[in-house]
């Protein structure tokens, strides 16, 4: 054949070797490679035992840690509040993050319609050939606000923040009854706050004012005719300056003028509170109003607390429908806050509606834990307004909300012409998310009324009247219910896809969990069966090494 064997050092015979080799490469040949030499027919391979081996554990090994992180991952998920805490930890008031950036400089677009009482029959009842007067409720006159929050500072380690808010109000036309120019007779407030001020400072605090009114000749009576924006937002007015120079003399101020002037512009009040870097449960609620911590306005410490919410945010979730607080500082007080019903933000976002309960502003005889909010110097008042004096100079200004909603019915016959409330269109509500505590829309609505408080010597100005009669001057509503695209897709982000993925993994993890660890099982299983030859060294490692003797091609 022309082809010899060329003598090799081995105690293995030329076809044995064959076999072996072939025996090897049949059983081998999805892992093992071979390659035929091209110089000397040398069969080279590249298979190491060692490395097979290694690499036949790593696997397995990474199924098992595969399996563990699975089910690690399910126990946070099922038995921790891990998910919620990294929520929650986003939801803080931290300076240059989203929120706080989101909470300084608001996207939405809040809108305050007003409604102003034109009172219609004023020469009449002056003169006594009425016996009540009588009220147009005209509106709306919506106004467009434009809210962030100024002179911001943290404080400590960034666990409270103090600020202003800075509101500017831009009338909106096309959305209301009629112009800033409409002309309207109102209440004299001036007039009605400088006499009940010198009621209760004796004879020469009463005789400074009729001087006063008298040398400046500005007796116009317990009504004037304004324009809404002047109503609304203050005018100069020379009764005013009078009434303020008397009371100088017993160093007692009036208010400002003007029904929204004390929310136009910065703010008078300076807030501070938690960012909920430190407590997440306290975010948003007041700890200090003008660097106080407390209130002030009012005998009992009870009464004084104002560790309300502002209302942007409380601490979720809230399944257990408990009573909240939001601190208004237009009401002077802590409003309570109780669960209403469940019902859609927005038309998508689940919420919880919260509205102030039934008896919050009866008087102390209705209401018991009213009677800290009963200032002794105007006695008695039906139930549905609150007397927020404390905190307006002790002006004899009372709030309630619009219509007399929720009030006494003799609030309403007191004047004639106030129609009767309908809880939809004159309910103070917020609706929160069950989950976040995120503030999905809210209503604040607040009606301004004043007393009439005579005094002996100035009690000619207010003969026709009843003495403590209240008279409505006008009511607002404040609505926000819809928020910026960009914001409210976070929202239904954070509302259903996060839980979404929440619940899928939630079950994803554990069916993993013992998919991987049945893998490791199987992959060690059919290590352990094909036999020694894949765990451990055997004859086939000798085969091995026979197989890289060189091999002579018989020519």
């Amino acid at each position: 054949m022309g082809q010899s064997l060329q003598a090799v050092t081995s105690p293995w015979t030329f076809a044995e070797r064959r076999e072996a080799a072939m025996t090897v490469l049949e059983r081998k040949w999805s892992t093992l490679h071979y390659e035929l030499a091209q110089s000397g027919g040398k069969i080279k391979h590249k298979y190491w035992k060692r490395q097979f081996t290694t690499r036949t554990l790593a696997s397995v090994a990474a199924l098992m840690l595969l399996s563990v992180t699975c089910l690690a991952g399910a126990y946070v998920l099922w038995f921790t509040a891990t998910v919620n805490n990294i929520v929650d930890s986003v939801l803080t008031y931290r300076e240059g993050d989203m929120y706080y950036m989101d909470w300084r400089y608001p996207q939405y677009t809040p809108y305050t319609r007003v409604y102003i009482y034109n009172y219609t029959n004023t020469e009449e009842f002056l003169r006594g050939d009425a016996k009540k007067l009588k009220v147009e409720e005209i509106g709306p006159y919506m106004y467009r606000e434009k809210l962030e929050k100024v002179n911001v500072t943290f404080h400590g380690d960034g666990d409270t923040v103090s600020y202003r808010e800075k509101r500017l109000f831009t009338f909106v036309p096309e959305e209301s009854v009629g112009t800033e120019e409409d002309v309207f007779v109102v209440p004299n407030v001036p007039l009605l706050t400088g006499i009940s001020l010198v009621r209760d400072k004796g004879f020469a605090a009463q005789l400074a004012l009729r001087s006063a009114i008298w040398a400046l000749d500005v007796d116009k009576g317990a009504f004037e005719t304004l324009r809404v924006s002047e109503y609304l937002f203050g005018y100069n007015d020379k009764l005013y300056d009078a009434a303020q120079g008397a009371l100088d003399m017993i160093g007692t101020k009036l208010p400002r003028l003007g029904m929204l002037t004390s929310r136009s512009g910065v703010n008078a009040h300076e807030y501070t509170i938690q960012t909920g870097t430190r407590n997440h449960s306290e975010i948003d609620v007041v700890v200090a109003l003008d660097g106080k911590p407390d209130l002030g306005a009012w005998a009992e410490p009870e009464c004084n607390r104002i560790d309300g919410a502002i209302g942007a945010i409380y601490q979720g979730p809230l399944w257990a429908r408990e009573r909240l607080h939001l601190y208004h500082v237009d009401l002077c007080r802590r409003i309570n806050l109780d669960f209403q019903e469940e019902r859609l933000a927005m038309g998508v976002l689940p919420a919880y509606r919260y509205t102030p309960p039934a008896d919050f502003l009866h008087n102390a005889r209705d209401n018991p834990e009213n009677a800290c909010f009963t200032p002794r110097y105007f006695g008695e008042w039906p139930s549905g307004v609150f007397p927020n004096a404390p905190c307006f100079e002790n002006a004899p200004v009372f709030v309630s909300f619009p219509r007399f909603y929720q009030g006494d019915p003799k609030l309403r016959q007191m004047v004639e012409g106030v129609g009767e409330p309908e809880k939809d269109k004159h309910q103070l509500y917020l609706d929160l998310h069950p989950q976040l505590g995120l503030n999905l829309g809210c209503a604040v609505r607040i009606q301004a009324n004043m007393m009439v408080r005579k005094a002996p010597l100035v009690g000619n100005y207010l003969d026709a009247f009843e003495d403590g009669t209240i008279l409505p001057n006008m009511w607002f509503e404040s609505i926000i219910d819809q928020y910026d695209p960009w914001t409210f897709r976070r929202t239904w982000h954070a509302t259903f896809t996060l839980r979404w993925c929440e619940t899928g993994f939630k079950y994803a993890l554990p069916l993993l969990a013992a998919l991987f660890g049945v893998l490791a099982t199987r992959r060690m299983r059919r290590c352990v069966d094909r036999g020694e030859e894949l765990c451990t060294a055997n004859k086939t490692e000798v085969e091995l090494q026979q197989l890289q003797q060189p091999l002579t091609t018989v020519r």
